[in-house]
């Protein structure tokens, strides 16, 4: 199966001053490890600025994704539930 994780990793407001942090969080990591190692095929888009809706659906759409995952910290969860903040 197509998978893919989005990993929104973006600040505009609140505690952190409106850097792109990328990072990487080991709670993704283990996961595609573990999704690859399962024998399915995976997309990691690490979100460093907030996309174009039509944008990131047409990427999981052209890539014929059977699932969508969201990873997200707790300063990410809004951006997580909205998949963007723009578009």
């Amino acid at each position: 199966m197509n998978v893919a994780l989005i990993y929104p990793d973006y600040f505009t407001t609140g505690c952190i001053k409106g850097e792109p942090q990328g990072r990487i969080y080991l709670g993704a990591a283990y996961l595609s490890a573990v999704l690859r190692r399962a024998g399915h095929r995976l997309s990691f888009l690490h979100l460093v600025e907030p996309p174009q809706r039509r944008d990131l659906l047409e990427r999981i759409t052209r890539e014929e994704t059977g699932l969508v995952g969201f990873s997200c910290t707790t300063p990410m969860y809004s951006r997580g539930l909205n998949g963007t903040s723009r578009g």
